[in-house]
């Protein structure tokens, strides 16, 4: 489980800004505008047109000739590639995930957990699913933690001055009807998950259990 140091103070406001921007663009796959990237990302839209700029230059962003939106660049396919080929906890659990996946017959995930968020690292679908249902899930997706069932398998062990600085700093938005949004609540929740090792996701059509 990966959880990073939180928001230090001497953090460099380009670089910050261009990961405000990637975030935002990484949620509009078709792309935004320029207008409305200014907008969400709070700057002026000469500032957000040099980011802009300087990142299709170097392959992190391109600029659709129709419809004039900004999606991200093919850079980041060759990036990711790279990491994933990097982790080496990827290729010792691909035979654990195959064989949990054939035995339940589910879908099943490796996650890890960024900060407040969940990772999807890998995923491995059951060759004959009694279901019939497949997960909306992909490789590199990423999920607030506290939204879904997995997520709060992994926050259920962090230490409970971690897990208030986490909410302290991102919030806890809504996702859906079934979101819980209270930090209250939320621990409770998480404490229930401690006490007997299982999380039902109830937006979703998946289970997770921790071992």
């Amino acid at each position: 489980m990966l959880v990073q140091s939180l928001k230090p103070n001497n953090l460099v406001q380009t670089i910050e800004r261009v990961s405000t921007l990637l975030d935002i663009l990484s949620q509009n796959p078709q792309g935004i505008s320029i207008r409305d990237l200014s907008a969400e990302v709070k700057l002026p839209k000469g500032t957000t047109h040099r980011l802009l700029s300087s990142l299709t230059y170097f392959g992190y962003v391109h600029q659709d000739p129709k419809t004039r939106y900004y999606p991200l660049g093919f850079k980041f396919i060759e990036l990711g590639q790279l990491l994933l080929s990097q982790l080496d906890l990827r290729r010792e659990a691909e035979p654990f995930l195959r064989d949990l996946a054939e035995r339940t017959r589910e879908t099943v995930h490796l996650v890890f957990l960024d900060r407040n968020e969940i990772v999807y690292v890998d995923k491995v679908e059951a060759a004959h699913n009694h279901s019939g249902l497949r997960m909306a899930s992909r490789v590199g997706l990423r999920n607030p933690a506290h939204s879904c069932a997995v997520g709060k398998v992994l926050l259920a062990d962090l230490p409970e001055e971690t897990l208030n600085d986490l909410i302290h700093e991102k919030g806890i938005p809504k996702r859906t009807a079934n979101t819980i949004t209270h930090p209250k609540p939320g621990f409770a929740s998480v404490t229930l998950l401690k006490e007997h090792d299982l999380e039902f996701g109830i937006w979703s059509q998946f289970r997770c259990w921790r071992y």
